[in-house]
């Protein structure tokens, strides 16, 4: 039989450098102290995630009744007073002046007062009257777009003290009212002029322009005026124009036949409804379209 050469099938070490094999070496001579480390490591961890378990359940037990009373008050809303919040959510009452009484522009007494809404994002609309006056003022109804200011008036023979009566209030929420704003409130106001009349047989006249810059018709759009003198409101007027179309300019003119002071200042306030759908007419070739 041949024989066997073991040199040849087992090289034992051969493969190894000198820093391999003494890197063995130090941890077969090494290995139980690195045994006795990591078991002290693993006894400190297990330990420490013990004395963590015991320390919540000390909390839990320490605050067990609160924690307890605080899950049911969320679980069955008991105690909890939501009235709060609920009433930051509801729109802010509207903002009404004194009424004033001003210098008519048919030689009547105007009684006004200005109406604010203070709120970003809903549209009131409602109706009022002036209570008190000699020829009982009718109903009328009225709006206030989100952040408006506007003046309310009638007018009355003679110079009485009169309350503003604001009913059947009616909150709409508009949450894209900037956008809704920018589009379709475009009116611009031109070539304004005011002539003031020295005598009684001639009215004073205000005339100017206004242009519907935006794409939208509207059946009404009420134009106030108000006149100062000295830095003071003198007197109020108004006017309601009827189907001002989109791209449409038109002149208008507003009289005065009473005796006014020296004015030295002239506002002209558009206000319309842009928000309510039966004001908006619809475009030629829809349903509902006019002529």
């Amino acid at each position: 039989m041949p024989g066997i050469n073991l040199s040849n099938n087992f090289n034992l070490g051969e493969d190894l450098t000198d820093r391999q094999l003494k890197t063995g070496y130090w941890f077969v001579t090494h290995r139980l102290a690195l045994e006795k480390w990591l078991k002290i490591i693993l006894a400190v961890l297990a330990l420490a995630v013990w004395a963590f378990v015991v320390w919540q359940v000390v909390l839990i037990i320490i605050n067990y009744n609160s924690t307890t009373i605080g899950l049911r008050r969320i679980v069955f809303n008991q105690g909890i007073d939501y009235s709060q919040y609920l009433t930051s959510l509801a729109p802010q009452p509207l903002q009404v002046s004194a009424v004033r009484v001003l210098a008519g522009s048919t030689g009547r007494a105007d009684v006004a007062a200005a109406v604010r809404n203070p709120n970003r994002y809903w549209l009131a609309v409602f109706n009022y009257r002036f209570s008190g006056l000699s020829d009982e003022g009718y109903q009328r109804q009225g709006f206030a777009l989100p952040g408006e200011e506007k003046y309310l008036f009638d007018s009355d023979s003679v110079n009485n003290a009169a309350d503003l009566e604001i009913t059947d209030l009616h909150w709409e929420k508009v949450m894209d009212f900037d956008r809704l704003k920018e589009e379709r409130f475009m009116l611009a106001i031109n070539q304004e002029q005011f002539t003031r009349s020295n005598s009684d047989a001639d009215p004073s006249i205000l005339s100017f322009e206004i242009t519907n810059q935006s794409a939208f018709s509207y059946w009404q759009v009420e134009i106030q005026t108000f006149l100062n003198s000295g830095g003071n409101l003198v007197s109020i007027n108004s006017v309601v124009l009827e189907k001002l179309k989109a791209g449409e300019t038109r002149k208008v003119d507003l009289y005065w036949y009473n005796r006014l002071p020296q004015i030295t200042g002239v506002e002209i306030v558009p206000t319309v409804n842009f928000l309510a759908d039966q004001n908006i007419i619809p475009p030629e070739g829809e349903v509902g379209e006019y002529r």
